[in-house]
């Protein structure tokens, strides 16, 4: 890091987003507000029954899948926490 004009230390560009969303359904979208597409991008649910993950990436959403743990079924709404980056 270096000192900016004013003498203080100049902030790095923040490096990811993130943010919990309510209410996703299987397949959603989540708008992340990253200023490009991310090249990772990680989700978790609250519901330890289900499995979360990131299936698409792109310039302003994420897509998350949502699928009940043991059948593979889509799975209930769920509020899930994410973070995109890079």
């Amino acid at each position: 890091m270096g000192y900016g004009a004013n003498g203080y230390v100049a902030s790095p560009p923040a490096q990811f987003a993130a943010g919990i969303t309510a209410s996703i359904a299987d397949a959603a979208t989540i708008t992340h507000g990253w200023y490009k597409t991310p090249a990772w991008a990680i989700a978790n649910g609250t519901n330890a029954l289900q499995n979360v993950q990131v299936t698409a990436k792109g310039a302003t959403t994420i897509t998350v899948s949502i699928k009940v743990a043991t059948t593979g079924a889509a799975g209930a709404n769920d509020t899930i926490s994410w973070i995109v980056g890079g």
